[in-house]
């Protein structure tokens, strides 16, 4: 494994720990707060959130998203590298990240984290090829693809994401 491979690796598994542990040490304190200690752990989080999907928005691709990126954004991976054209369908890339804004839509109310959700659509919905469906990943260099694949809840997704506005906005 190359040496970019292992950091990209180290620093995913790194998020995810964090994630992991900050999540579980909050749900098991929450019992125990006051109203007061509540409301601030709410705008805390609130914020937190807001500062996440700014920092998810920024490392976007035409609206859409890979599985991993690097700190400095030098290396893009979904399936397999990507270049800086390429974004995936397949989960978790661009349909579960537009689910995740519309999640945090309900929960904010910040019309930004709409906006981003939009995009996201947007590119889901350029990416489609002529037959109707998705492949794993959609190159906005080359939109000529006409492979269609239900594999790994590809074009699936695709679907629920786009479905989700109707059934999930306030």
């Amino acid at each position: 494994m190359a040496f970019k491979e292992r950091e990209l690796l180290t620093y995913t598994i790194a998020f995810v720990l964090l994630a992991s542990v900050n999540i579980s040490t909050t749900f098991a304190q929450i019992q125990k707060l006051s109203k007061s200690e509540k409301a601030d752990l709410s705008k805390q989080a609130e914020a937190s959130l807001k500062k996440g999907i700014a920092f998810f928005h920024s490392i976007n691709t035409e609206g859409g998203y890979v599985y991993y990126v690097t700190p400095d954004l030098s290396l893009r991976w979904g399936e397999s590298p990507a270049d800086e054209y390429t974004i995936e369908v397949q989960p978790p890339g661009t349909p579960a990240v537009g689910q995740s804004f519309l999640r945090a839509y309900q929960v904010t109310a910040d019309e930004k984290t709409l906006e981003f959700a939009k995009e996201t659509a947007y590119a889901s919905i350029r990416g489609q090829n002529i037959n109707g469906g998705w492949d794993h990943t959609i190159s906005f260099k080359d939109l000529t693809n006409e492979v269609v694949s239900f594999d790994d809840n590809q074009s699936q997704s695709a679907v629920s994401f786009l479905m989700a506005p109707r059934f999930s906005c306030p």
